[in-house]
Protein backbone atom coordinates (compact mmCIF):
# COMPACT_ATOMS: atom_id res chain seq x y z
CA UNK A 1 0.00 0.00 0.00
CA UNK A 2 2.83 2.38 0.79
CA UNK A 3 4.02 1.99 -2.79
CA UNK A 4 0.77 3.57 -4.06
CA UNK A 5 1.11 6.65 -1.85
CA UNK A 6 3.93 8.60 -3.39
CA UNK A 7 4.35 12.27 -4.00
CA UNK A 8 7.05 14.75 -4.71
CA UNK A 9 7.11 18.02 -2.83
CA UNK A 10 6.98 20.84 -5.32
CA UNK A 11 7.83 24.48 -4.75
CA UNK A 12 5.30 27.34 -4.66
CA UNK A 13 6.46 28.40 -8.13
CA UNK A 14 5.91 24.87 -9.44
CA UNK A 15 2.45 24.84 -7.83
CA UNK A 16 1.68 28.12 -9.55
CA UNK A 17 2.64 26.70 -12.96
CA UNK A 18 0.82 23.41 -12.36
CA UNK A 19 -2.28 25.22 -11.07
CA UNK A 20 -2.23 27.55 -14.08
CA UNK A 21 -2.10 24.60 -16.47
CA UNK A 22 -4.85 22.78 -14.57
CA UNK A 23 -6.98 25.92 -14.60
CA UNK A 24 -6.92 25.90 -18.42
CA UNK A 25 -7.55 22.15 -18.62
CA UNK A 26 -10.50 22.48 -16.24
CA UNK A 27 -11.96 25.51 -18.01
CA UNK A 28 -11.75 23.68 -21.35
CA UNK A 29 -13.46 20.66 -19.79
CA UNK A 30 -16.21 22.77 -18.25
CA UNK A 31 -16.81 24.52 -21.58
CA UNK A 32 -17.16 21.11 -23.23
CA UNK A 33 -19.59 20.14 -20.44
CA UNK A 34 -21.62 23.28 -21.18
CA UNK A 35 -21.54 22.52 -24.91
CA UNK A 36 -22.74 18.98 -24.21
CA UNK A 37 -25.67 20.32 -22.21
CA UNK A 38 -26.56 22.89 -24.88
CA UNK A 39 -26.61 20.12 -27.50
CA UNK A 40 -28.92 18.12 -25.24
CA UNK A 41 -31.35 20.98 -24.50
CA UNK A 42 -33.72 20.00 -27.29
CA UNK A 43 -33.47 16.28 -26.51
CA UNK A 44 -34.59 16.35 -22.89
CA UNK A 45 -38.02 16.92 -21.45
CA UNK A 46 -36.74 18.58 -18.28
CA UNK A 47 -35.28 21.83 -19.57
CA UNK A 48 -34.75 23.26 -16.08
CA UNK A 49 -32.36 20.48 -15.06
CA UNK A 50 -30.15 21.22 -18.08
CA UNK A 51 -29.93 24.89 -17.12
CA UNK A 52 -29.13 23.95 -13.53
CA UNK A 53 -26.27 21.71 -14.72
CA UNK A 54 -24.97 24.52 -16.96
CA UNK A 55 -25.07 26.84 -13.94
CA UNK A 56 -23.07 24.30 -11.90
CA UNK A 57 -20.34 24.26 -14.56
CA UNK A 58 -20.33 28.06 -14.82
CA UNK A 59 -19.99 28.35 -11.04
CA UNK A 60 -17.16 25.79 -11.12
CA UNK A 61 -15.33 27.91 -13.72
CA UNK A 62 -15.82 31.01 -11.59
CA UNK A 63 -14.60 29.29 -8.41
CA UNK A 64 -11.56 27.88 -10.23
CA UNK A 65 -10.58 31.34 -11.43
CA UNK A 66 -11.12 32.90 -8.00
CA UNK A 67 -9.20 30.11 -6.30
CA UNK A 68 -6.32 30.45 -8.71
CA UNK A 69 -6.18 34.22 -8.21
CA UNK A 70 -6.24 33.82 -4.42
CA UNK A 71 -4.01 30.81 -3.71
CA UNK A 72 -2.24 29.78 -6.92
CA UNK A 73 1.05 28.90 -5.21
CA UNK A 74 -0.40 26.39 -2.75
CA UNK A 75 -1.56 22.80 -2.59
CA UNK A 76 -4.99 24.09 -1.45
CA UNK A 77 -5.63 25.34 -4.99
CA UNK A 78 -5.06 21.82 -6.33
CA UNK A 79 -7.46 20.38 -3.76
CA UNK A 80 -10.18 22.92 -4.60
CA UNK A 81 -9.74 22.16 -8.30
CA UNK A 82 -10.05 18.41 -7.65
CA UNK A 83 -13.17 18.72 -5.47
CA UNK A 84 -14.90 21.08 -7.90
CA UNK A 85 -14.15 18.76 -10.79
CA UNK A 86 -15.48 15.65 -9.05
CA UNK A 87 -18.71 17.48 -8.23
CA UNK A 88 -19.08 18.79 -11.80
CA UNK A 89 -18.16 15.43 -13.31
CA UNK A 90 -20.81 13.71 -11.19
CA UNK A 91 -23.40 16.26 -12.31
CA UNK A 92 -22.42 15.66 -15.94
CA UNK A 93 -22.47 11.85 -15.72
CA UNK A 94 -25.77 11.60 -13.87
CA UNK A 95 -27.44 14.16 -16.11
CA UNK A 96 -26.42 12.63 -19.44
CA UNK A 97 -25.77 9.32 -21.17
CA UNK A 98 -22.85 7.00 -20.56
CA UNK A 99 -20.56 8.38 -23.26
CA UNK A 100 -19.79 11.52 -21.22
CA UNK A 101 -17.91 9.35 -18.73
CA UNK A 102 -14.88 9.64 -21.04
CA UNK A 103 -14.59 13.35 -20.16
CA UNK A 104 -12.49 12.40 -17.14
CA UNK A 105 -9.45 11.39 -19.22
CA UNK A 106 -7.88 14.83 -19.87
CA UNK A 107 -8.44 16.01 -16.31
CA UNK A 108 -7.02 12.89 -14.63
CA UNK A 109 -4.01 13.16 -16.93
CA UNK A 110 -3.68 16.84 -16.01
CA UNK A 111 -3.56 16.06 -12.31
CA UNK A 112 -0.33 14.15 -13.00
CA UNK A 113 1.32 17.59 -13.09
CA UNK A 114 1.39 17.62 -9.30
CA UNK A 115 3.40 14.37 -9.08
CA UNK A 116 1.05 13.36 -6.30
CA UNK A 117 -0.40 9.85 -6.39
CA UNK A 118 -2.82 10.71 -3.56
CA UNK A 119 -4.73 13.39 -5.48
CA UNK A 120 -4.83 11.20 -8.59
CA UNK A 121 -5.91 8.26 -6.43
CA UNK A 122 -8.74 10.18 -4.81
CA UNK A 123 -9.84 11.41 -8.23
CA UNK A 124 -9.61 7.87 -9.61
CA UNK A 125 -11.64 6.38 -6.77
CA UNK A 126 -14.24 9.16 -7.09
CA UNK A 127 -14.42 8.56 -10.83
CA UNK A 128 -14.83 4.80 -10.43
CA UNK A 129 -17.59 5.32 -7.84
CA UNK A 130 -19.46 7.79 -10.07
CA UNK A 131 -19.09 5.55 -13.13
CA UNK A 132 -20.00 2.44 -11.14
CA UNK A 133 -23.24 4.03 -9.96
CA UNK A 134 -23.98 5.08 -13.55
CA UNK A 135 -23.39 1.47 -14.67
CA UNK A 136 -25.92 0.26 -12.11
CA UNK A 137 -28.42 2.88 -13.28
CA UNK A 138 -28.18 1.79 -16.93
CA UNK A 139 -27.99 -1.94 -16.19
CA UNK A 140 -31.46 -2.49 -17.67
CA UNK A 141 -30.31 -1.37 -21.13
CA UNK A 142 -27.76 -3.97 -22.28
CA UNK A 143 -26.22 -1.78 -24.99
CA UNK A 144 -25.70 1.23 -22.70
CA UNK A 145 -24.45 -1.07 -19.95
CA UNK A 146 -21.87 -2.61 -22.32
CA UNK A 147 -20.67 0.85 -23.38
CA UNK A 148 -20.45 1.92 -19.74
CA UNK A 149 -18.46 -1.16 -18.74
CA UNK A 150 -16.09 -0.64 -21.67
CA UNK A 151 -15.52 2.98 -20.64
CA UNK A 152 -14.92 1.99 -17.00
CA UNK A 153 -12.38 -0.64 -18.08
CA UNK A 154 -10.67 2.03 -20.20
CA UNK A 155 -10.59 4.38 -17.21
CA UNK A 156 -9.05 1.67 -15.00
CA UNK A 157 -6.33 0.94 -17.57
CA UNK A 158 -5.74 4.69 -17.95
CA UNK A 159 -5.41 5.08 -14.17
CA UNK A 160 -2.83 2.27 -14.11
CA UNK A 161 -0.86 4.13 -16.80
CA UNK A 162 -1.09 7.41 -14.89
CA UNK A 163 0.27 5.79 -11.75
CA UNK A 164 3.16 4.23 -13.64
CA UNK A 165 3.99 7.61 -15.20
CA UNK A 166 3.82 9.41 -11.85
CA UNK A 167 6.12 6.86 -10.20
CA UNK A 168 8.62 7.07 -13.06
CA UNK A 169 8.63 10.87 -12.95
CA UNK A 170 9.08 10.90 -9.17
CA UNK A 171 12.01 8.48 -9.48
CA UNK A 172 13.73 10.86 -11.92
Amino acid sequence: MGRLIRRKDITPEQYKRANYTMLWILMASYLVFIGTEIINIGKTGLQLSVYIRIAVYAVAILFCIITYKAISTTKKCMIVFAVLYLISYGVLVFGNGVVVMVMVFPVLAGFMLYLNSVVVGVGAVGTIIICGIKCVIVMGDKELFNYAILIVVGIVVFIFGIYRAIFLLIDF
